[in-house]
C-alpha cells in the first residue's frame, strides 16, 4: 500500500478579499493554522530554485541587509514578543512574459517604488521561471516584504499592509504600474 504523506498547511493568511487575476496576497503570521512561522525559513523557501533574486532597501538601510539571511535574521532578532505580522507577500504572475529579464525589471521597478522608496520597507524579490524545471506553470515573482521598517539605526515602526483592505490597493497599485509600461 502506497503511504500518503501529508501536505503542510500553507504558511500565509491568504487573499481576504478574494483572489484577483495574477495578483496574490498573503500576511505571513508568527503562528497561522497552530503552525510557527519565520521570516528566515519562509524566504529559504522561496529562494530555492529561483531564477533570481534580490534584495531591496530603502535609501539609510545598511549595505549587510542586501544579503537576504542577514536581512530576516536581523529581523527575526528584533521581533517582539507579542509581534503576529512578519511580512506581507505578494505573488505577481506573469503568463505574458516574453523576457525573464524585461518581466524582472518589471516587478523590481514596482517594488522599489511601492515598498522601499515609498514605505522604508525592505524587500526580498524572488523570481521563479518554472519552464527551467520542466513545469508549464507562469513565470512568477514573490515579494516578501517586512512588515516593519527599516530605519539606518535599525527597526522601526510597523508598516500598515498586513491588513486586508492593503490587498486591494496593492493589486489597484500594481496594475497602474503595469499600465505605465505598457502592459495589460
Amino acid at each position: 500500500m502506497a503511504r500518503r504523506t501529508q501536505k503542510k498547511p500553507h504558511p500565509l493568511f491568504l487573499n481576504p478579499v478574494g483572489k484577483m487575476t495574477d495578483f496574490d496576497y498573503g500576511v505571513l503570521r508568527s503562528e497561522f493554522h497552530r503552525r510557527k512561522n519565520s521570516t528566515v525559513a519562509y524566504a529559504e523557501g522561496k529562494l530555492r530554485l529561483c531564477a533570481r533574486s534580490e534584495v531591496l532597501l530603502p535609501q539609510d538601510a545598511h549595505d549587510l541587509f542586501a544579503d537576504p539571511g542577514e536581512l530576516w535574521r536581523s529581523f527575526e532578532a528584533a521581533r517582539l514578543p507579542d509581534q503576529r505580522d512578519l511580512a506581507t507577500c505578494v505573488t505577481l504572475y506573469l503568463p505574458q512574459a516574453r523576457t525573464l529579464h524585461a518581466a524582472y525589471e518589471e516587478v523590481r521597478a514596482y517594488a522599489r517604488a511601492e515598498f522601499a522608496v515609498a514605505r522604508g520597507l525592505p524587500t526580498l524579490l524572488v523570481m521563479h521561471a518554472p519552464g527551467h524545471a520542466g513545469s508549464g506553470n507562469d513565470v512568477h515573482a514573490h515579494l516578501m516584504v517586512a512588515a516593519r521598517r527599516l530605519r539606518a539605526w535599525g527597526w522601526g515602526e510597523f508598516s500598515d499592509l498586513c491588513r486586508d483592505r492593503a490587498q486591494g490597493e496593492l493589486h489597484k497599485a500594481w496594475l497602474t504600474h503595469r499600465a505605465s509600461w505598457g502592459q495589460p
